[in-house]
């Protein structure tokens, strides 16, 4: 539930800023030698900000062990994915706000990209109960049964 939560205020928050873009552009007056480096700070920033996101959910989730009991195991999980969507929703954030002071439409395909992303991460109860299951379960006499 907050990950669609989280996704439509992400959505909203990317509405109002095309809509602001026109005001807060004639505003910021950026040079196009300036928007230009704006645009590959920014750039930049998505591509490190991106493997960051993975890495840090990744790096919880090598916590998960499978003598665990299952509320921490969760809450390892919990931490790890809420890391990684606070990672793509920020860099979002600011490629929005990015479009708002330049209007060049570059920042609204990155916007898209990181949506793109986003939903790939859709949690599932299948990928949650495949990540949290005990090693003290044999995945044969799973399949047996």
């Amino acid at each position: 539930m907050l990950f669609w939560a989280v996704f439509v205020l992400q959505i909203i928050i990317a509405l109002i800023g095309i809509i602001l873009a026109p005001m807060v552009s004639a505003a910021a007056a950026l040079t196009a030698e300036g928007a230009e480096n704006f645009k590959t700070i920014i750039i930049l920033m998505v591509l490190g900000a991106v493997p960051l996101a993975f890495a840090l959910e990744g790096r919880k989730k090598k916590l998960i062990k499978g003598d665990m009991d299952m509320d921490t195991k969760f809450a390892l999980y919990k931490s790890g994915f809420i890391a990684k969507m606070v990672v793509l929703s920020s860099i979002n954030l600011l490629s929005v706000i990015s479009f708002m002071f330049s209007r060049n439409s570059s920042f609204l395909y990155i916007v898209l990209i990181l949506f793109v992303a986003y939903l790939l991460n859709i949690p599932s109860k299948e990928k949650i109960e495949e990540l949290l299951q005990t090693e003290s379960e044999d995945p044969e006499s799973a399949i047996d049964e």
